[in-house]
């Protein structure tokens, strides 16, 4: 696997900076995070280049979502290849393809610091995805990528290697003259720059196109120069584990160009050594070719059979790895569909929630603006009052001076001036009245807020409970607190009240109805009303209704 180490981050902070500067502390803890999350992806990488198998997602995940939010571009790229090689590793080809093409959208071309190398690999492993997934123009389109990367990363070696992958797609397509071209500038690319074994590889990648463009001579040499410079046989002519299809390519030279004894000898090796399905299929089919050359009914019977039960059993094989691929294609479309649901639900969630800051915000400008005016319009009335007093003080003044030099033709001068005083004197009455009313129902919310208020609010639907004398005392020294003019008016001309008479004006003053302030002082609601007419008489010296009494009360300011 093909990967970068990430890069340590050195934090040049002292203790004594710390100590002076409170919010390094901050960016000390925010950088020691960070630090934590760039060693998980160095050793996520490592364990990619150490080609360890990568079967738990969890990591990758966590990394691209840190990376994602707080990484550079570099970092968000890697993060992304590694979670696609993860997928890979876990058969998961449909979200390994996604996190690959995320991870390229992550590259920053743009910067002189890209990390082409890691775009590079990006490009390969998901060519390699649309090789295997058949998608053979798309395998293309990715290695040119590749190779553009490698050579932006100055990787001789890996563009020349993205270069030469090309052929395995065009083989594959049957284009066997482009297969054949590319491999053969790729081997002479690699023997230019010294690597022979790497060329030999391509010269005996060559030798099936070869054969079957029937040009033997070459696919001759081509397999002695593999044979004898790949490093891949031992001194008996035994090609490495896993590369035993090579002795079926071997046979075929051999049956087409006439040596049937040699063909049967690869064959049969193969068959012996190969065990996997793949090649008892190749040399089963290897052998009925051979034997239709030879006059031996009962063997090509035998062997045209074997072919048919190996290709049977690839068949299956096949279609086993189709169903698991539609299978991991299938999960993958269900979860991106749910990934795209709650993407979309989250979306609108936002988007109320926009909508609802948005509502917030204009209420709160148009309480501001309404604020602001009343405030203004308080203002200029005030200054309006203090106007008109300083006017009013002047005509009285002036209207004294002209009663004093009284003559007739002054005489319509102290009306006009006793008409703009009585004016003047009724705006003031209104101002003040109406500042006196603002005051009152300031001290009224005032009183209504306290705690005593609420205990009065929850014993009027509670009848079953009862007011305590700690209860009255607390009521009685918050009207001497917060409405201090209240005992003062009702004392006016000397008038000594009971505790039950005071308290019942306190309660007419919060507006109680009759019959709670009959329960509340414990005497009937015929009583109260009789209370309050006796009380008019003797606070005001005036007789009248319980009505007016109230409305005497609820008038003290």
């Amino acid at each position: 696997m093909w990967g970068i180490r990430g890069n340590d981050v050195p934090l040049h902070l002292t203790m004594r900076q710390l100590a002076a500067f409170p919010l390094f502390l901050l960016l000390l803890l925010s950088c020691t995070d960070g630090e934590r999350m760039r060693q998980r992806l160095n050793d996520l990488q490592a364990a990619n280049q150490a080609d360890s198998l990568l079967t738990d997602d969890s990591l990758a995940l966590a990394l691209t979502d840190y990376f994602d939010r707080h990484g550079t571009p570099n970092e968000q790229m890697l993060a992304h290849y590694l979670l696609g090689r993860t997928y890979a590793d876990m058969g998961e080809a449909p979200a390994a393809l996604d996190a690959f093409h995320h991870a390229a959208e992550y590259a920053d071309t743009t910067s002189s610091d890209c990390d082409y190398l890691t775009l590079t690999k990006i490009h390969l492993q998901t060519a390699d995805l649309f090789y295997h997934q058949a998608l053979y123009l798309n395998q293309l389109e990715e290695l040119a990528k590749a190779n553009c990367s490698a050579k932006l990363a100055g990787d001789t070696i890996l563009a020349i290697h993205s270069y030469g992958m090309r052929a395995s797609a065009f083989s594959q397509m049957n284009v066997l003259d482009s297969a054949i071209d590319i491999r053969q500038k790729t081997a002479e690319e690699y023997m230019r720059l010294g690597f022979t074994n790497y060329a030999a590889m391509y010269y005996g990648a060559q030798v099936s196109a070869l054969i079957a463009c029937k040009r033997y001579d070459q696919a001759k040499n081509y397999m002695d120069f593999y044979e004898t410079r790949s490093g891949l046989f031992n001194d008996q002519g035994d090609i490495a584990r896993g590369r035993e299809v090579y002795y079926y390519v071997k046979g075929q030279y051999f049956l087409e160009t006439g040596s049937l004894d040699s063909a049967e000898f690869y064959f049969r090796k193969e068959k012996r050594i190969g065990l996997d399905l793949n090649n008892q299929l190749s040399a089963s089919k290897g052998l009925m070719q051979l034997y239709q050359k030879r006059p031996y009914p009962d063997s090509l019977a035998k062997y045209a059979e074997i072919y048919c039960t190996f290709n049977d059993s690839l068949i299956k094989s096949h279609e086993t790895d189709n169903i698991q691929r539609l299978q991991h294609l299938y999960n993958y479309e269900r979860s991106q569909s749910i990934a795209s649901q709650k993407s979309k639900e989250a979306a609108e969630a936002k988007s109320i929630v926009w909508l609802c800051l948005i509502v917030i915000l204009m209420l709160l400008f148009v309480i501001y603006v309404y604020v602001s005016y009343v405030r203004k319009r308080r203002e200029r009335e005030y200054r309006e009052y203090l106007h008109n007093l300083e006017v009013l003080e002047q005509y009285k003044t002036d209207l004294e001076n002209l009663e004093a030099e009284k003559n007739s033709q002054q005489e319509k001068d102290i009306e006009e001036a006793k008409t703009t005083i009585a004016n003047l004197t009724e705006k003031v009455r209104q101002y003040e009245s109406k500042a006196k009313n603002a005051k009152n129902k300031q001290m009224d919310a005032q009183l209504k807020g306290t705690a005593i208020y609420h205990r009065f609010k929850h014993l009027e639907t509670h009848v079953s409970e009862h007011l305590q004398s700690e209860d009255w005392k607390e009521l009685e020294a918050a009207f001497d607190s917060l409405f201090p003019s209240f005992r003062v008016a009702l004392n006016t001309n000397h008038v000594i009240l009971t505790d039950k008479e005071y308290r019942l004006c306190m309660l007419v003053r919060l507006n109680f109805a009759s019959s709670v302030i009959a329960h509340f002082i414990i005497t009937s609601k015929s009583n109260v009303s009789m209370m309050r007419s006796r009380l008019l008489l003797k606070i005001y010296g005036v007789e009248g209704t319980a009505r007016e009494f109230d409305e005497r009360i609820r008038a003290i300011q």
